[in-house]
């Protein structure tokens, strides 16, 4: 545990002396705990993203900055739409050689519905850190997925459709079903929903914010910073936490209907 706590702290800045630890314990699995008493206010973390990409259900975006596109401008290399064609950045870093290679270039006439093709970008570009930043990769492979209770259902049979086996048979991709089963399963129980500066939406990797544990009644708060390095998660403490004591996020605004929490909690935290 204390060398995975390592390896997050690589992409993590501290205002000052680490104030907190992973411990483990029954029935939550590991959490973060204050080692010191930390004010209200005070900034605790700040994280950068690890991958960043659109949310599963999404209609056409850019695949850089995420916001909606319209076709009219299109990867001059691979010929999936961006914003404007110097809008390359995320795309041109991950999938973009991937989808040059298709014998048939992918065509997306409608951009009003959510278009299956993107529900594999995300997943995709995790998967693609195994072999060109390995270190990366350790991060979110070391994330709990749950799959035990995930995989059943129509979500996690749309999800062996569009992403497995799109990804094993249409592109011959050297990952395991296993493999990529773990990244998805990740990516839902892990990742983090982020707004962008040009106005687009998407989810985003943030391994040791994912650690904190949920309470109805939180006592830290979390912010995305979107910069030209991939983005921060800015944690900072709301009420007085004091040593020993967890860092608590909440999974679902507690404006939310009891219904609709209780219903999205057992979602989150039993896939």
């Amino acid at each position: 545990m204390d060398e995975y706590f390592n390896l997050l702290m690589d992409s993590v800045e501290t205002p000052g002396d680490v104030n907190f630890r992973i411990e483990w314990k029954e029935g939550r699995g590991r959490c973060l705990v204050a080692t010191t008493t930390i004010q209200p206010g005070q900034i605790i973390f700040r994280e950068k993203c690890v991958v960043k990409g659109p949310l599963h259900n999404t209609s056409p975006v850019c695949l850089n900055c995420l916001s909606k596109v319209s076709g009219e401008y299109k990867c001059s290399d691979c010929y999936l739409p961006l914003c404007k064609p110097e809008c390359k950045g995320d795309h041109q870093t991950f999938e973009c050689n991937l989808f040059q290679l298709a014998k048939n270039k992918i065509d997306i006439s409608d951009f009003t519905p959510a278009c299956p093709l993107y529900q594999c970008i995300t997943p995709l570009r995790c998967l693609l850190t195994r072999d060109n930043w390995p270190e990366k990769y350790i991060k979110i492979k070391g994330q709990e997925a749950h799959r035990e209770k995930a995989e059943v259902g129509e979500h996690w049979s749309i999800c062996q459709t569009n992403i497995v086996d799109y990804l094993i048979k249409s592109w011959k991709l050297d990952f395991s079903r296993n493999e990529i089963n773990h990244v998805i399963g990740c990516l839902e129980v892990n990742s983090f929903e982020i707004n962008l500066v040009k106005g687009g939406r998407g989810r985003g990797v943030f391994p040791l914010l994912a650690l904190l544990s949920h309470s109805c009644v939180s006592n830290v708060k979390y912010v995305y910073e979107d910069t030209e390095d991939g983005g921060w998660m800015t944690c900072a403490a709301t009420v007085l936490i004091r040593e020993g004591e967890e860092l608590l996020d909440h999974y679902i605004s507690n404006l939310e209907s009891t219904i609709r929490r209780r219903q999205f909690l057992r979602h989150t935290l039993l896939i």
